[in-house]
């Protein structure tokens, strides 16, 4: 396996009381193999089932088939690089009626990983990942066993993710929330110890997009807002959506052994009307004005240049800016330091108590363009610790930018035509 590639181990549980949540998993557990395939090709996953009806996994095989240890445990994917069977083994999966236990699951997909670690020098990001709901009875994560996994996980250098399926949403019952309660009591501390991380999944949508499609180190952009001539609030711009594109479609010729050369190159030349090829240096930039191309020897006249800025223009209500005039990607704001936090958490109280939103000019570069931008107020869930008040900008439109339409309506009568924009 190359370096910074990924090995991924999925341990979901099937178990009885999985089954309400199994066909959202399965969903995501797919859509995280069809990824690999689609933008990863040369990252690995592997899937093991606990709580199912049949035993198929290396650990129980190595200590004898009967041996009661490490039952209802089955891998139904070794860890290789996933193609369609893949998905067909994930479509595949249906509840079981097995009695198993996460710690026992979770040292199975420990070994899977330490094996291929050692025979095949595993490099790049190794993820151990443990999906269930923890709200049946199961033997207690003791210290020795935790310390000895997290010393396990800490020496192959593999990173623990732990979700917490319906943690947040009511549970089945008195019995199961404490037995949920009790379960990830033990998980949090091993979690803790070995720097992991654990996230609580209590709707099914939220299963759907358990897995990001692809990860990205966000790059903040610093920017200074200026309301007024004396208030200055200082902000960290970061992308919250950005457009995802295709993997490059690369052009070859037949390889050098069948007498080609492997790469395409492609050439461009320019001709007049006299059908006489002009050279580059002969070439000169022009600005298309209507039918007329006017020769520019400078091209930076065609840029205006206004510097770096973010200016707040003023205010307007919600309803005067519908979701359909918003353009390109969004973005999102943050104050940088405390007090810039405090005063943009003001702000956007502020807006929210009287329906409003602002209206920003903004320009990223000092040879940035210019663009207006509906700042919209967006606040920190409740009792978060982690997360803050901030703002969404959205780029608007300009009014050549529009272009109204008339479109005949669905009945028969003689209603008014509906306008659109």
């Amino acid at each position: 396996m190359a370096r910074y590639k990924e090995a991924a181990v999925v341990v979901l549980d099937v178990g009885p009381h999985m089954t309400n949540y199994l066909p959202a998993l399965k969903r995501s557990v797919f859509l995280l193999a069809e990824t690999k395939i689609h933008n990863h090709a040369s990252h690995e996953v592997a899937v093991i089932l606990f709580g199912t009806t049949e035993t198929r996994n290396e650990v129980h095989s190595e200590l004898g088939p009967e041996d009661e240890q490490y039952k209802h445990i089955n891998t139904v994917q070794p860890l290789t690089c996933p193609d369609m069977e893949t998905l067909g083994r994930i479509n595949n999966i249906t509840p079981g009626r097995g009695v198993s236990d996460h710690v026992s699951a979770l040292l199975v997909g420990l070994d899977l990983l330490k094996k291929a670690i050692e025979k095949r020098y595993l490099k790049g990001k190794k993820r151990l990942l443990l999906i269930s709901s923890f709200d049946t009875e199961v033997e207690e994560l003791d210290s020795d066993m935790r310390n000895h996994v997290a010393q396990e996980l800490l020496a192959k250098d593999i990173n623990l993710e732990v979700f917490g399926i319906g943690d947040g949403a009511p549970a089945r019952s008195d019995e199961a929330a404490g037995h949920r309660s009790s379960n990830l009591e033990g998980l949090h501390e091993l979690v803790a110890q070995v720097s992991g991380c654990y996230k609580a999944v209590p709707h099914e949508v939220d299963m759907i997009a358990m897995f990001p499609t692809r990860e990205t180190a966000g790059t903040a952009s610093n920017q200074m807002l200026k309301i007024g001539t004396n208030c200055n609030i200082e902000l960290q711009l970061f992308k919250k959506t950005s457009k995802e594109k295709p993997p490059s479609l690369k052009q070859y010729n037949p390889p050098a052994a069948a007498g080609g050369t492997g790469e395409v190159k492609s050439e461009t030349e320019y001709r007049d009307a006299t059908d006489t090829v002009i050279t580059p240096e002969a070439k000169s930039k022009a600005y298309k004005y209507g039918q007329q191309l006017v020769p520019l020897d400078d091209d930076s006249l065609l840029h205006y240049k206004p510097g770096k800025c973010m200016e707040l223009l003023g205010f307007t209500d919600k309803e005067n800016i519908p979701r359909w005039h918003y353009m390109d990607e969004a973005q999102v704001a943050y104050g940088k330091t405390p007090g810039d936090a405090a005063a943009v958490s003001a702000l956007v109280h502020a807006m929210i108590k009287q329906n409003r939103v602002a209206v920003i000019r903004l320009a990223k570069t000092d040879k940035g363009d210019i663009s207006l931008m509906a700042a919209s107020p967006m606040p920190a869930p409740a009792m978060s610790l982690l997360q803050q008040d901030c703002l969404l900008l959205n780029k608007l439109p300009y009014s050549d930018d529009l272009r109204r339409m008339l479109f005949r309506n669905f009945y028969a009568d003689d209603r008014p035509h509906v306008r659109t924009a």
